[in-house]
């Protein structure tokens, strides 16, 4: 099933009044002269557009969990997927849905109005929901890997539909090639300072629900959602080896799949919780390679200073 009905993305518009006593207050300083963060190597411009893509203010986006829309192959699916349609056991159960069932249902999708996709995550990750990625530049096989993939984007744009994925770049899952070496070699590890590890060697533990623990590294999940957790271990923007390979660099994370998965437009996860030079960075990176593509963030506060066109155009 698909998560959401169709839905309009507000879009960046001109900077709002002071806010009111207890918001969040607007980051005055002009864009182009705010500070990036460090190893971005990279400077605000004003080459680097600050308004919204036209067609991001007219897209009417449907929002896809890939695993729940439609089951296009069956040969793909997971160990242990649940018959279709059957009753929910937990929220950690596959039902085989995959990008060929994307691909199949877009007529149905373009006959509700819909023109822009927006999918959750689709890279290789162990789990449904794959908010713990363990391989930025691969879609993953459950899915139908990178050939269903780049078959899916073919028809959306023949279908006249944008596409839009999900940047889960705050974190990464503990099955992460990166954090595994650190697991498996502590400091001698290229990727140990990658991290924000407390304590050599790293140790865990299972709590009474079964969830992953430790104090010895720094995991994403506010405690109210049950976190931390140490599945998701949070990744240094302010390590340039991090930002090089997910933003900066010539063929990184975000714009390998800009350029060669050819996608429109990123979804940026739990934006509100990374630093914004990371977002001026980003903007300032990908809207030279595409003035069109768009940035998206998630944020459940007031996400009024992300809006003044020098981070997200909506």
């Amino acid at each position: 099933m698909v998560v959401s009905s169709p839905a309009t993305i507000p879009t960046a518009a001109a900077p709002p009044p002071a806010p009111a006593i207890g918001q969040r207050s607007v980051d005055p300083t002009p864009p182009s002269t705010r500070q990036l963060a460090p190893g971005a190597e990279v400077a605000a411009a004003e080459d680097v557009p600050t308004s919204s893509p036209d067609w991001v203010k007219d897209a009417i986006f449907y929002q896809v969990f890939p695993d729940r829309l439609r089951n296009g192959d069956p040969s793909n699916d997971p160990k242990g997927t649940e018959p279709w349609g059957a009753p929910p056991k937990n929220d950690t159960f596959f039902q085989g849905g995959d990008l060929q069932g994307v691909e199949q249902s877009l007529p149905h999708l373009k006959k509700l109005g819909v023109n822009s996709l927006y999918l959750n995550p689709v890279f290789e990750s162990p789990s449904n929901h794959k908010y713990d990625t363990a391989d930025y530049r691969k879609v993953d096989d459950n899915f139908g890997g990178d050939a269903a993939f780049a078959s899916m984007v073919d028809a959306a744009h023949g279908a006249g539909m944008k596409v839009m994925l999900d940047a889960v770049i705050n974190h990464t899952s503990n099955e992460h090639v990166w954090f595994k070496d650190v697991i498996e070699k502590g400091k001698a590890s290229q990727y140990w300072s990658w991290y924000t590890v407390n304590k050599w060697p790293i140790t865990t533990w299972r709590d009474e629900k079964g969830v992953l623990r430790t104090n010895d590294y720094k995991g994403w999940g506010k405690p109210e959602w049950g976190g931390p957790y140490a599945t998701l271990p949070v990744l240094r923007h302010d390590n340039p080896e991090v930002m090089k390979e997910l933003v900066t660099g010539d063929d990184s994370v975000l714009k390998h799949w800009v350029q060669k998965g050819r996608i429109d437009g990123w979804r940026m996860d739990v934006a509100d919780e990374v630093d914004p030079k990371v977002w001026q960075a980003t903007r300032t990176e990908l809207k030279r390679i595409d003035p069109n593509v768009a940035m998206i963030a998630e944020n459940w506060q007031d996400a009024s200073g992300m809006l003044h066109g020098d981070q997200f155009d909506g």
